[in-house]
Formats: structure tokens, sequence, C-alpha cells
């Protein structure tokens, strides 16, 4: 018999690439997966902006990076105050800065 094999696309990117593929009219959900590189130091926002820009309900996405590295580089003390100097991968570990 035959096999049926789903297809996948795959794209690995950092956060400005994402927005760069967004920009260019890639659509939300022409990845069915997508690596997130240098995760361990995005703020939240710029993450979440990644997210929302190519991800449909059913696609996945993994985020890479190491978040003791460097976090993110905030000079706001206002957004500082709101916690924008934790990384989502931070937060989402439980890690302090």
């Amino acid at each position: 018999g035959t096999i049926m094999v789903p297809i996948k696309r795959v794209v690995v990117v950092t956060c400005a690439m994402a927005g760069k593929l967004y920009g260019v009219g890639v659509q939300p959900g022409w990845f069915s997966h997508v690596l997130v590189d240098e995760a361990g130091h995005a703020e939240e926002p710029l993450l979440l902006c990644t997210l929302a820009g190519l991800a449909r309900p059913d696609t996945h996405f993994v985020l890479a990076g190491d978040p003791r590295q460097l976090g993110p580089i905030i000079l706001s003390p206002l957004a500082k105050q709101h916690g924008l100097d934790t990384s989502t991968m931070e937060r989402l570990l439980g890690l302090s800065p």
C-alpha cells in the first residue's frame, strides 16, 4: 500500500527575519513549523509579533536560545518596571534575570 506523508513547511528565523517574511507577504500558517532562533533574549512583545505574523492555531513553534547568555537590552525604566527586561524564555522557565 501507499503511505501518505503529510507535507511540512519548516523555517528557522530570528524575530527580525520573521518580521521581514511577514512584510513581503508570507501568509500566517504558510509554515507548519517555525523555529525561532535567539529567542533567549527576545522581549515578549517582539516574540509575540513573530508568532502573530506567522502563526495559525495549528502552527508549531520552537523557541531556541540561551536565556542566561544575554537578556533583552531595555533602557526604559518604565519598560523595566513592567517586566520587559525579562525575556519570554526566562519568564516561561521561571528564571531570574
